[in-house]
């Protein structure tokens, strides 16, 4: 009874306390409605920072920078009489204008030609007119004749030319002109952005770059004339979006503007979750918790002290959800940046190079450079016989790959006179490309040991049939005086691997093996192959001589390697095993972690499998010690 009524004081206690550290939220809609406010007030301060472009395409004016003189009604009446054809078969005109200046009228014009047989193509053209006057000169500045949009659809090869945006770039007060050639395959989500830049003090045009996803022009921003936000998936992280600094001269370059583009468009964005009240979709409540609160009050710029009157308004972050952010931002990779923008990744990966030492394997030197003229005059020499031979032309007859393009050397491995090249050329014939493939051993001569032909499409098509035939991958490395080359050929519905020593067919691979690589992040090794069995991977090795076993590692990530591991088949074990505990993290269960006194074990025991450093461990061990109103809905057993 005793017992009973101590246990009772303690759920009493603990609930009381949880009460009072966390006070469960009595004014909801006072919060909500300070938020929105807060939002509010950062949007319209940011308009006023950075004025967005004026324009209105319902009104046929196209979007442009600073101050612009817009044409008249009368003008833009004149002004059409000249730009559009004249003609029953000319239907859906859209015409935009941009501002009368000095250096002319920059207008769009898009339009359908209707043939005899109701055909429609569409047109899209980017003229400048001398004036604004009936009897103007046009300039083109860009054009394109495709596809109607009136037969945009699924599979359609969907092109559009127009004026992006008119700004000043090079400052003599008269604006330019960035224009987009937009071009989409219906219904995918991919979009690539040709953008061009006329300028109006010479006239000239020059190519800003080919961009995939959309490109939107940020003005107002200080240090540059524009800057350029590139979102390659509209519907993806912030991450997706890059920043670059047009320049008046004219490049695109990073320059101290994109941080500020950066941050401005950051700020705009939460500032629009707290007026619409998405605040956080990773958690999908109502309000955000009390962590996530503080930090997007603190990316906003907001005050210490109004974040702690705000934050004390809202829940307090539960334990699985602080958790989850760590191990979230842990799994998330570091890359070099500059002025906030990704600039290059982090230096090479170190473990291939480690595993190859180990397994006592040596890299390769590359090919010298006159094997590529080598491998040309083979080509041009033999390869008319090897598609004879392959069926793709036939004796007597012109054949429509007769010109093979300039091969490529995708990867070598040389020692002395004598090494591997892996080489690729391609032909094409209207919309069809042949491509082949060959590994080639050079001595005294280049002889090709393996051979491969696809067969495919020019440009890539979401819509088109996949490619019939196969292509090679190949990787080398140095045994001792050997040179070893491993090679894959590849077919929609098959794979085949090889070995070759010095040039000469070596012993098959073991059944079912592949490429290995290493895993989180993926990074290929020259000299492992892998293969899946019904408990874990198996990693082999050529040694020179023959296929040997060097480990095999189950698929759960709780076992320890072989007490006989040699260092390779350690490093290989471990290694394995980081990969597994990293997917792991990525599939973290917060509600079974908030329940499951085995899930936290878990997540402990793959955060240090991970390589999570031991700050990172103290976190989420930390976060691990539940409050007493959690410990008492869970099973009596210790916590992680």
């Amino acid at each position: 009874m005793a017992m009973t009524r101590i246990w009772m004081a303690l759920v009493v206690f603990g609930l009381a306390v949880s009460a009072k550290a966390d006070p469960a939220p009595t004014t909801v809609p006072d919060v909500v409605a300070e938020l929105r406010a807060l939002g509010t007030g950062i949007l319209a301060d940011s308009a006023r920072r950075y004025p967005r472009l004026t324009g209105d395409p319902e009104h046929e004016d196209m979007a442009a920078s600073g101050r612009c003189v817009r044409p008249s009604a009368a003008e833009r009446a004149a002004v059409k009489t000249k730009v559009v054809p004249r003609g029953a078969d000319v239907e859906d005109v859209h015409v935009s204008f941009g501002c009368v200046e000095a250096s002319g009228l920059v207008v769009d014009v898009a339009f359908d030609s209707v043939a005899p047989d109701h055909r429609r193509t569409g047109v899209w053209r980017v003229l400048r007119a001398s004036t604004p006057t009936a009897d103007a000169t046009l300039t083109t500045l860009a054009d394109y004749t495709g596809t109607s949009v009136q037969d945009f659809m699924e599979w359609t090869n969907e092109v559009t030319v127009s004026t992006s945006a008119l700004v000043d770039i090079d400052g003599d007060g008269l604006h330019d002109a960035v224009i987009a050639r937009v071009a989409h395959e219906g219904g995918s989500r991919r979009y690539d952005v040709t953008l061009t830049l006329w300028r109006s003090s010479d006239r000239r045009i020059s190519q800003l770059g080919v961009f995939e996803g959309t490109v939107a022009i940020v003005a107002g921003i200080r240090g540059a004339p524009a800057v350029l936000r590139i979102d390659r998936d509209p519907s993806n992280a912030e991450s997706a979006i890059s920043y670059r600094c047009l320049e008046a001269s004219g490049v695109l370059d990073l320059c101290p503007a994109v941080a500020e583009a950066r941050r401005a468009g950051h700020v705009a964005e939460l500032a629009e979750r707290l007026v619409q009240g998405h605040y956080d979709e990773e958690t999908m409540t109502t309000l955000p918790d009390r962590d996530r609160l503080i930090e997007i009050l603190d990316e906003l710029g907001l005050a210490k002290p109004a974040r702690e009157h705000l934050a004390a308004e809202v829940a307090a972050t539960p334990p699985e959800v602080r958790v989850a952010r760590a191990i979230r931002r842990f799994l998330t990779p570091t890359s070099v940046r500059k002025f906030g923008e990704i600039v290059g990744e982090l230096a090479a990966d170190p473990r291939p190079a480690r595993l190859a030492a180990l397994l006592g394997d040596a890299p390769c030197a590359p090919a010298p450079a006159r094997i590529a003229a080598e491998i040309a005059a083979w080509i041009h020499a033999h390869d008319v016989q090897a598609l004879i031979d392959h069926g793709d032309c036939v004796v007597g007859s012109a054949c429509r790959w007769a010109h093979p393009s300039t091969p490529t050397l995708d990867a070598s491995c040389s020692a002395g006179k004598r090494g591997y090249v892996l080489a690729a050329w391609h032909y094409t014939a209207g919309e069809a490309r042949l491509t082949r493939n060959a590994v080639f051993y050079f001595a005294s001569t280049v002889t090709p040991i393996v051979t491969a032909t696809l067969v495919g499409h020019e440009h890539d098509c979401e819509g088109c049939d996949p490619p019939g035939g196969e292509w090679l991958s190949a990787r080398f490395h140095r045994r001792g005086t050997s040179l070893v080359a491993t090679v894959l050929v590849a077919a929609m519905d098959r794979t085949a691997i090889s070995l070759f020593v010095d040039g000469s067919r070596g012993a098959a691979p073991p059944p079912a093996a592949t490429f290995a690589s290493l895993r989180e992040p993926a990074v290929e090794v020259a000299d492992v192959l892998e293969a899946d069995s019904s408990s874990g991977i198996v990693y082999w090795h050529h040694d020179g001589a023959a296929w040997q076993r060097v480990v095999a590692v189950p698929y759960a990530n709780t076992a320890d390697p072989p007490a006989a591991a040699s260092p390779a088949a350690r490093f290989l074990f471990q290694d394995t095993q980081r990969g597994f505990a990293r997917r792991g993290l990525a599939e973290f269960d917060r509600k079974k972690w908030a329940t499951d006194a085995s899930a936290r074990a878990s997540t402990r025991r793959d955060l240090i499998r991970a390589g999570a450093d031991t700050a990172v461990v103290g976190r989420i061990r930390a976060a691990s010690r539940l409050p007493l109103t959690y410990a008492l809905r869970l099973p009596p057993t210790r916590p992680v």
